[in-house]
């Protein structure tokens, strides 16, 4: 039997938004990226892989209608050119865009 609170989280239904709103969003992300000049900042920023899971969701970007993505890819392009610009500049970050495997993943392979 599952308690009420449970019974809440099952029916919550995912949010789609609109391509509108995820260019908006990936705008938002593009423009704080690349104004960022604090190092320390931008590491923060890097650090918790949500820029990664971003980019991953979006990929591959046929999944969109043509006429999403004549609204996303654009500002996808921005932010990627902006985290390019950042990691020529400073080598150290590209750290956060390499997947580690875990043990598990490790032991699996061999």
């Amino acid at each position: 039997l599952l308690s009420r609170k449970e019974e809440t989280i099952l029916n919550l239904k995912p949010v789609v938004y609109t391509p509108a709103v995820k260019a908006q969003v990936l705008q938002t992300i593009s423009l704080l990226v690349s104004n960022v000049k604090d190092q320390t900042s931008l590491y923060y920023l890097l650090s918790n892989d949500h820029i990664n899971l971003l980019i991953s969701s979006l990929l591959p970007l046929r999944q969109f209608t043509a006429a999403s993505q004549e609204e996303i890819t654009p500002v996808f392009m921005s932010l990627l050119k902006s985290l390019a610009i950042h990691l020529v500049q400073s080598p150290a970050l590209f750290q956060f865009f390499i997947r580690k495997q875990t043990n598990q993943q490790q032991s699996t392979r061999g």
